[in-house]
């Protein structure tokens, strides 16, 4: 098996982040200026934790982060173990909201993945489908002027997906982060300022 641990690796260590993914997001925000800070966030697919943890140091307003994984540390956000393919999920995302006086949210994050297959055609095809149901599902959610950051498996169905959704946003981009392993297929989709 090939070694992962590459120079992003080890610089995570170094800065004593979870994950590697945590300098994609970095530049990822830096790129589209963009900032967390004084915002309300909904982030999905938040373990093992580099995005929560950027976001953090940015000084939300509010920040939400979702996983099917259980978070195994006090965090300072609200966390929500579920699956967001399930409407209960999104519920207890409108529940949290409701606790905290929060009507809406200015930015959505998703490093979101199942499992990899090994398998190109299927893996593109369920990050298809998670990145259709937090657009589906957290679009009534977002601000006028708000931003959604999304993971994807490029693949045949990425160019339709861009043109069901980009017309909503005065800005749509596919962006990939130098920290993204350059065998990887893994694209990020900005869709900066909704209308």
């Amino acid at each position: 098996m090939a070694d992962r641990r590459d120079s992003y690796y080890w610089k995570a260590k170094e800065d004593k982040f979870s994950s590697r993914a945590a300098f994609k997001l970095i530049e990822i925000l830096n790129k589209f200026y963009l900032s967390a800070e004084g915002k309300n966030v909904l982030e999905i697919g938040s373990n093992p934790g580099g995005w929560s943890e950027v976001i953090s140091m940015n000084n939300p307003n509010f920040h939400v982060a979702v996983d099917i994984k259980k978070e195994n540390v006090e965090t300072p956000y609200t966390f929500i173990r579920g699956d967001i393919s399930r409407d209960s999920t999104w519920e207890n995302i409108g529940v949290a909201m409701n606790e905290n006086g929060v009507h809406e949210f200015d930015l959505i994050i998703s490093d979101a993945m199942v499992n990899t297959s090994g398998n190109t055609d299927v893996d593109h095809s369920s990050s298809f489908l998670i990145c259709s149901k937090i657009m589906e599902m957290g679009m009534p959610f977002l601000s006028r002027g708000g931003t959604v950051i999304l993971k994807q498996f490029q693949g045949d169905l990425t160019q339709s997906f861009m043109a069901k959704w980009s017309g909503y946003f005065r800005k749509a981009t596919i962006t990939k982060p130098v920290s993204s392993r350059q065998a990887s297929r893994e694209i990020y989709i900005v869709f900066k300022s909704l209308k």
